[in-house]
């Protein structure tokens, strides 16, 4: 591992290396923001259903507001839960894209950090803060 003392010279190949670690690192950040407002979404979607469900015990026909952008739609319970079990599915398969995307992330970022780091040692700072 190189001396702290020795003067490495950054290489075209290297700055490019470091260039993408960074774009990978931005990359990351927000596919992170975006798993954690889908867990948000899934989780409300989670609370609604129960809440439709219990309406259902009391009155099968009573009507639920829908909220689809800034519209509401009167819906049954009934149809309610149907399309609130479609929005889940459909959540959970982005939420899994959003993981693999992720986890294909953090696997090159990590070969590029071992790469960098077995030429530059300490002399150069990878982590995420």
């Amino acid at each position: 591992m190189p001396k702290p003392t020795d003067n490495i010279e950054v290489l075209r190949e290297d700055q490019e290396k470091i260039n993408k670690f960074s774009r990978l690192n931005g990359q990351l950040t927000e596919v992170d923001q975006m798993i954690e407002q889908r867990t948000k979404i899934v989780k409300d979607i989670a609370d609604a259903n129960e809440i439709v469900e219990e309406l259902q015990i009391t009155d099968d026909e009573a009507p639920v507001h829908f909220k689809i952008g800034e519209c509401f739609f009167l819906q049954t319970c009934e149809n309610m839960g149907d399309l609130i079990v479609a929005e889940q599915e459909n959540l959970k398969a982005e939420l899994a894209k959003h993981e693999l995307n992720k986890k294909t992330i953090v696997d090159e970022m990590n070969g590029l950090k071992k790469q960098l780091y077995a030429k530059f040692g300490d002399q150069i700072h990878l982590e995420r803060e």
